[in-house]
């Protein structure tokens, strides 16, 4: 890389300097909020998504105190939601983010309500909140696209399939406490979607 910007794949300098920070002082920048979504370009957002995921799901969970996850939870948060408003990923392309790393969580620690990507409940109303069709259209989509083929049908059940693959196996790891009832219909589809 290089230090002028404007030569191809050099970085801006918060990018050089996120790459070269420890984890703690990384999160607590970006649990902060900062860069604003439009302090970096689009490609970097993705880069910054890359690099925080691992150091927020990838730790030792022992070594974590409560204020460790508030500020590991607020910055991958703060992360999606950037690149998503900085054009660097759809918005329900973060939610599965989020869904994924939240079980990679909830496989090491215990669901904490009010720590996004600790609370289970809080999961289920993103993904609901996101599905690209309704249960009904689902069912007779699933019951129809091999034979329909139409593409727009197909699309719709897969990114509700993405959505809903990783909720309810983080619902699965949970524990039966935190299953919702509004998915026990789509947990019967999902086999058939593609």
């Amino acid at each position: 890389m290089t230090d002028d910007p404007a030569a191809p794949g050099a970085c801006s300098p918060w990018l050089s300097w996120a790459l070269a920070a420890q984890p703690a002082v990384l999160t607590g920048e970006l649990a902060a909020g900062r860069p604003a979504p439009g302090a970096l370009p689009r490609a970097e957002w993705q880069t910054v998504v890359q690099l925080v995921r691992p150091l927020v799901v990838n730790r030792d969970s022992s070594a974590r105190s409560v204020p460790s996850w508030a500020t590991s939870a607020a910055a991958l948060e703060y992360v999606l939601v950037a690149a998503v408003e900085a054009g660097a990923m759809r918005r329900r392309d973060a939610v599965v983010s989020r869904l994924h790393a939240s079980r990679a969580l909830l496989r090491t620690c215990p669901p904490r309500p009010g720590v996004p990507l600790l609370d289970p409940r809080h999961q289920v109303e993103l993904a609901l909140a996101e599905l690209p069709l309704t249960e009904d259209e689902a069912r007779a989509g699933a019951a129809n696209w091999r034979a329909e083929r139409d593409i727009a049908t197909m699309r719709r059940l897969r990114g509700a399939k993405l959505l809903l693959t990783p909720l309810l196996a983080l619902l699965s790891d949970a524990g039966p406490e935190w299953w919702d009832e509004r998915l026990t219909a789509w947990a019967v589809l999902l086999p058939d979607l593609p």
